[in-house]
């Protein structure tokens, strides 16, 4: 049974990238320090990356020094109602199957070109079986959620997943076992710990996000790759087109989006001081866009080992008639960027060295005071050391 428990040039404008590939087959390869390039003709093997520059030059680099290879165009699409997301963030589309697995603490998902796969409770940070109901990560629960497709909310101990749902509901002097039946589920959520990424991972257009243990790609347009999700030990081939990103190593990008902030402030007097707010979806990489609301001073704590922080930073277009602020950042308490955005500054690349875990992001009055003073970071990510 399971026990209850007490990740400059990314900003890069890629519309100046001139190439004379087909936009579906240029990517935008980031090394480790945060500088990236708009390639063409993508070729991995075991040892290095090779791709043609700007210029149709083809050149090769140790896929040690690259970080992470992003399509320029990503696409994501979630076509399949179910989706199963694991304690270190690999996402399964798919649906649960009545198959029976081949160890007791586990259930079979079947996933739309892997075929079927095992993962137990241990492994299961997130179950979705409608499509569209999401439980919101509430790091103080300390029970699992399973709601219903009537919009019930069932808290307590999921013991087995399946047909039915079996959850221990703990009434003090007493533990009762409520046995659902699937097609009253729609979504469950489990407080197993989570776990570090590591390893290489793709992510695929269709949603798919999951660790590979090897992965080649060739000059035909094909990847082939081996994963522990795999039954049988041998690659299986999927088509570049599909990829929407291959990330060389997880868990070294932390992107802002998935940082809760410390504290918001303002130095001006405010109703309401409005949090950083994070575009919903899918994003690849997790890299959504944060939308910032000033006047206003954000403090996050960053994970260990964060070297680089690089981001697009914009106001939109809605805000510019009378926006104008200026943003400043500072690491552990020294500035390490200041730009004005107004007049016919609104989009400023940030490329900033780290030092310490004490990063907070500032957003001043302009001379229009605090009036659509609206900043919007895209792609931005925080580099961290092996």
């Amino acid at each position: 049974m399971r026990s209850r428990p007490s990740i400059a040039a990314v900003l890069v404008c890629l519309a100046a990238a001139a190439v004379s590939a087909p936009a579906a087959e240029r990517f935008l390869v980031i090394d480790v320090t945060g500088a990236s390039r708009v390639v063409d003709g993508l070729v991995i093997d075991s040892e290095r990356v090779y791709a043609r520059d700007e210029q149709g030059v083809l050149r090769s680099r140790p896929i040690t020094d690259v970080l992470a290879i992003m399509r320029t165009d990503p696409g994501t699409r979630l076509t399949y109602p179910g989706l199963l997301i694991t304690v270190d963030g690999q996402r399964l589309p798919g649906h649960l199957t009545m198959r029976t697995a081949t160890r007791p603490d586990a259930f079979v998902w079947m996933h739309p070109w892997m075929g079927q796969v095992e993962a137990t409770l241990e492994q299961t940070r997130e179950i979705m079986l409608d499509g569209s109901t999401r439980i919101a990560d509430d790091r103080a629960r300390v029970s699992d959620v399973v709601i219903l497709r009537n919009g019930d909310r069932i808290e307590g101990l999921v013991t087995a997943v399946g047909d039915p749902f079996e959850i221990e509901i703990d009434h003090g002097t007493t533990v009762r076992t409520m046995r659902i039946p699937l097609e009253r589920v729609a979504a469950v959520r489990l407080v197993t710990p989570d776990i570090a990424p590591s390893g290489e991972r793709l992510w695929f257009r269709d949603g798919t996000v999951v660790q590979v243990s090897d992965r080649r790609v060739g000059d035909d347009g094909y990847v082939r790759l081996r994963s522990a999700w795999l039954r049988e030990d041998r690659p299986i081939q999927v088509s570049l087109g599909e990829i929407d990103a291959i990330e060389i190593g997880a868990g070294l990008i932390t992107p802002l989006a998935g940082l809760a902030p410390v504290d918001a402030s303002s130095s001006y007097p405010r109703f309401e001081i409005p949090p950083p707010r994070v575009a919903s979806g899918t994003s690849v990489l997790g890299t959504h866009p944060v939308e910032m609301r000033g006047p206003l001073v954000v403090r996050y704590r960053l994970p260990e080992r964060c070297q680089r922080f690089v981001a697009t930073v914009s106001m939109p277009e809605r805000a510019r008639q009378y926006g104008d602020c200026d943003l400043i950042l500072h690491s552990n308490g020294t500035e390490v960027f200041r730009r004005r955005f107004g007049g016919d500054m609104w989009t400023a690349p940030v490329d900033v060295a780290l030092s310490g875990r004490d990063f907070q992001v500032e957003i001043t009055l302009g001379e229009h005071g605090p009036v659509q003073d609206v900043l919007l970071f895209e792609r931005a990510i925080f580099i961290r050391t092996p």
